[in-house]
């Protein structure tokens, strides 16, 4: 009879020990994030957490999507795994249904396994025309870089080989080299640092 009382003595230590999933684990779990390149914005069922590298604390839920974002790069979607949370068979034996019940409704019978994830995000996919783009902006930022003394003469004067040859790369005819002069006039006053200006031209007068 002692020896019984012992083992049922154990037997409730243990099970005090093991107690409710949704008390001795919570409701939510800490998760880390990562990613190459890092800084990508993470969504949380469509609300931003935060950036990468992150560790935050997440609800504990079978349907949690994760969705990674960053500029120039393809977003990046993961379904959070989950796992049957081993304190939960704890509550089934020391709470019965109605304990497994409070854990199902608060999300404690389920894990994050794993509970850190690194993602690589992929490049986006540049078109034909992107890169034509591109290969074109490079091409007319260097030719203001190279020539700028010779364009600034030109542009006091109104006329010259370099401004024209910088009409024909931004696609300017002779019916608006008038109002392109006026603007790259007010461009050069605004912008006295010459990679600044080279940005604004292609910015505001490049036609591709």
């Amino acid at each position: 009879m002692l020896k019984m009382t012992g083992l049922l003595l154990v037997s409730s230590i243990l099970l005090t020990a093991l107690g409710c999933a949704s008390i001795l684990d919570g409701s939510s779990q800490v998760i880390s994030f990562n990613s190459d390149p890092k800084r990508a914005k993470v969504f949380i069922n469509g609300v931003q957490v935060g950036v990468t590298p992150l560790s935050t604390q997440v609800k504990r839920s079978k349907d949690t999507i994760v969705v990674f974002k960053k500029e120039g790069y393809e977003d990046e979607q993961v379904t959070l795994q989950t796992k049957l949370n081993p304190y939960f068979w704890g509550n089934v034996i020391s709470g019965g249904f109605l304990g497994s019940t409070i854990d199902y409704a608060t999300g404690a019978m389920i894990e994050y396994a794993p509970n850190a994830y690194h993602i690589s995000l992929e490049p986006i996919k540049k078109s034909d025309e992107d890169r034509k783009r591109l290969s074109f902006q490079k091409r007319v930022r260097h030719f203001i870089l190279t020539n700028y003394a010779n364009l600034a003469f030109d542009l006091s004067k109104g006329e010259g080989e370099y401004l024209a040859s910088l009409y024909a790369m931004l696609g300017v005819d002779s019916q608006r080299s008038q109002e392109t002069l006026q603007q790259l006039r007010q461009l050069a006053a605004c912008y006295e640092d010459i990679p600044a200006f080279a940005a604004e031209v292609i910015a505001q007068l490049l036609q591709i």
